[in-house]
């Protein structure tokens, strides 16, 4: 036992000294999340009744990769000048910038072949799903696909990740946000200026005068604009936590993404009535959860079904443009036995981009009569859009391609706002804005360059921060899990 309890202890004082060490960078992350631990250490009675649950907050370090520098987030004053809980800006008309901006910044333009980049990524979507799941004949083809162009792809480098040391401090309250920030800032070494002596205090350095990312869920977002709305009025920068840059966690966003599409193509009861609907592969693909997927499927189930379902509806697809070429060809069988060359079907696959997904004539057509319309070409129009936009936003969060990242979040804010999850589009617009307007040159690469990060340095495995900090809660819970049997 004493040989155990000396390691650990050697463990924290080096994990310590790591924390430290990183915080004197002043070019670092951190995300936090709350952690509920169910202790069963004893029996409540009548007369004793114990609240077993836990309510922790767990938090995870990383350096700024990719040339950051200390200087390059010092910029805190600059923003908080700019801030509309300044109290000097009540009376002041800010220029904020909107979504419109955003639209107008991060456009997409036309080749030569009349394709945007999102025209491009879904005609190679078509052409690797034929060569991966189609007749054998296509999948002999599938090393001449190749991969999707990145449109600003971040270098790929390892980042190392510090856990910190889970406090026990419930995060769910404004009160709780601070002590977490408090307690991770000290952690790394970063302490309140009041509480720093005369003897140690460096007059030539000034914490505060950082930006200080900060990744986590949206309730997160939330509790750290309170404390800047709240705090506005104190004198020091470090009481109202103006170094606090909140980054909203794109995992989480991805599983809204899930969750706008569950609200749009299957939760409504019209929805599932349309002859082209995602309810008709469900009832294929998941017989026994029929009920479970129209109410509340979660994200593993729906990130499923849209994939899957994509998968069927593009294959259909590339039947139908080869029948219409050739009415020989009734089915993909068929066509593979014509042996098309890889050039023919990357031809065929632009045009399924432009006529079976993009259509930019849709929002046109539906204006017309009724008698006049294909409406079940419509949907299924939309609805391969809107599948095929979900898979080019989880390749890109995966590649690290951050400008398509950013591109694909446009539509998906507007989408956010359609079915009532204005929160997600509130604070995507604002972080957006925030970094691209308001930002220098080099604090928006530190920014945005570290929205994504790679532990294991390898191509295709950049994961979101706020993932990372969901697989460490999910660790701390099967450490106790064992330590309780």
């Amino acid at each position: 036992m004493t040989a155990i309890y000396d390691a650990i202890k050697s463990l924290s004082v080096n994990a310590r000294k790591a924390l430290q060490d990183l915080g004197r960078t002043m070019s670092f992350a951190i995300a936090y999340d709350n952690v509920d631990v169910l202790l069963k250490t004893s029996v409540p009675t009548v007369e004793k009744t114990t609240e077993n649950l836990r309510h922790l907050t767990s938090g995870l370090f990383f350096p700024l990769m990719h040339g950051v520098r200390r200087e390059d987030l010092k910029c805190s004053k600059e923003l908080w000048e700019k801030s509309s809980f300044n109290p000097y800006n009540v009376d002041v008309l800010l220029d904020k910038k909107t979504y419109l901006d955003l639209a107008t910044l991060l456009t997409d333009e036309l080749d030569e072949d009349g394709l945007t980049a999102r025209d491009r990524f879904v005609a190679w979507l078509f052409l690797r799903d034929l060569c991966t799941y189609g007749p054998v004949y296509f999948q002999k083809l599938l090393n001449n696909v190749g991969e999707p162009e990145a449109l600003e792809a971040i270098p790929l480098v390892k980042t190392k990740i510090l856990p910190a040391y889970t406090m026990e401090v419930n995060n769910s309250t404004t009160s709780g946000n601070i002590q977490a920030i408090d307690n991770l800032l000290e952690q790394a070494g970063i302490l309140d200026p009041d509480e720093i002596s005369d003897d140690e205090r460096d007059p030539d350095f000034d914490a505060t005068e950082y930006i200080l990312p900060f990744h986590g869920d949206l309730g997160t977002g939330d509790r750290i604009q309170s404390i800047h709305q709240r705090r506005s009025i104190e004198d020091e920068p470090y009481h109202r936590k103006q170094h606090v840059l909140f980054c909203p966690g794109l995992f989480h966003c991805k599983m809204a993404c899930t969750d706008t599409l569950h609200r749009i193509l299957v939760k409504p009861d019209t929805a599932r009535k349309d002859a082209s609907c995602m309810m008709n592969e469900i009832n294929i693909l998941r017989p026994r959860e029929t009920h479970v997927m129209t109410t509340k499927p979660g994200f593993r189930r729906m990130h499923q079904s849209i994939t899957h379902i994509g998968i069927c509806r593009r294959l259909d697809c590339w039947r139908v443009l080869a029948q219409r070429l050739n009415s020989d060809h009734t089915s993909l069988e068929q066509f593979a036995e014509s042996e098309p060359k890889i050039e023919d079907l990357k031809k065929m696959a632009n045009t399924l981009a432009l006529e079976f997904t993009s259509n930019e004539d849709l929002p046109l057509t539906r204006l017309n009569p009724s008698s006049e319309r294909d409406e079940l070409f419509e949907n299924a129009t939309l609805v391969l859009k809107y599948l095929a936009l979900y898979e080019e936003f989880s390749w890109a969060m995966n590649n690290g391609d951050i400008a398509r990242v950013e591109r694909c979040l446009l539509p998906w804010i507007a989408l956010f706002k359609a079915t009532g999850k204005h929160k997600y589009a509130t604070h995507i617009t604002r972080f957006l804005t925030t970094v691209h307007f308001e930002l220098s040159e080099r604090t928006r690469h530190a920014i945005r360059y570290n929205w994504l990060i790679n532990v294991t340095g390898k191509p295709g495995k950049f994961r979101a921060v706020d993932w990372y900090v969901e697989l460490h809660n999910m660790r701390i819970k099967v450490r106790f899990l064992c330590i309780g049997i």
